[in-house]
């Protein structure tokens, strides 16, 4: 004869084999709807975007992390495509598997070592990046390309000042050993759909400020970001003069910034 103890422990059992599978096909339908509202604010942000609108991705989300598929024009797009799906909430990682139309074939990449081919493809990207967020280069016709650590820029400035700028943020992105500036000053104004007027958000504004940092050579870990109506606020501390005064340009140049307070950004030296 069962025991008193017995008879609950069975009982509990039986319970837990109702229970659990139940919990288990609830988790598994609320993951599913999370990704799938995920996949749906990341293909809303490639419509909403001008420079990716046109084009049609394919989007996959597990958990966190974005699998993106498509065929772009400019490899610039495919890094633009993976630096918003970055930005969705509720994405962490992203595999950016979005081909480019005509891009290099194998065999202008011989004998290179893969680490020196995907440090030199991380470092364009970056400095892509950094152009298109400037409002004074993103509208400019600009191309990069990097090989063991030299960017080479071609392609076309309104103005000195433009190619001298474009020049400076390069130069000043993280593994970057040279700059070789063969852009072209025409004159020219900048395409008005990649205008520096675009109306963008705050929290746009503060990621691509701090991406910026990351990129270039500022202590983004150690530097406080706020962004309110288009002015950025800066706290922390920096470790010297040069390092405040660049904080100040690159947060400056971000299309969409309209001013920014630096004011509470100390300098370890004076604190």
């Amino acid at each position: 004869m069962k025991t008193r103890t017995q008879r609950l422990i069975h009982a509990s059992v039986l319970i837990l084999m109702l229970v659990v599978p139940l919990s288990l096909a609830a988790s598994d339908m609320s993951d599913e709807a999370a990704e799938a509202r995920i996949e749906g604010r990341l293909l809303m942000a490639y419509a909403l975007n001008a420079h990716l609108s046109t084009f049609d991705f394919d989007v996959d989300v597990d958990r966190s992390r974005a699998i993106l598929m498509g065929q772009v024009e400019e490899s610039v797009q495919k890094d633009l495509a993976g630096e918003i799906a970055l930005d969705v909430d509720g994405i962490d990682e992203v595999d950016n598997r979005i081909q480019v139309a005509g891009e290099a074939s194998e065999g202008e990449t011989a004998g290179r070592s893969f680490r020196q081919r995907f440090e030199d493809a991380t470092t364009t990207a970056s400095v892509k990046s950094k152009l298109l967020w400037n409002q004074n280069t993103g509208g400019l016709d600009i191309e990069v390309s990097t090989r063991d650590s030299a960017v080479i820029l071609e392609g076309e400035a309104d103005s000195e000042a433009s190619k001298e700028l474009a020049e400076r943020l390069a130069g000043n992105t993280d593994g970057v050993r040279s700059v070789d500036n063969r852009i072209r000053v025409t004159g020219n104004a900048s395409d008005p759909s990649r205008d520096a007027g675009d109306v963008v958000s705050d929290s746009w504004i503060t990621t691509k400020v701090r991406s910026t940092f990351i990129f270039s050579n500022v202590p983004a870990r150690s530097i406080g970001i706020d962004t309110t109506d288009g002015v950025v606020t800066l706290d922390g501390e920096v470790d010297n003069d040069a390092a405040h005064e660049l904080a100040v340009e690159l947060a400056s140049d971000i299309r969409g910034v309209r001013e920014v307070n630096a004011d509470q950004l100390r300098i370890a030296d004076d604190s």
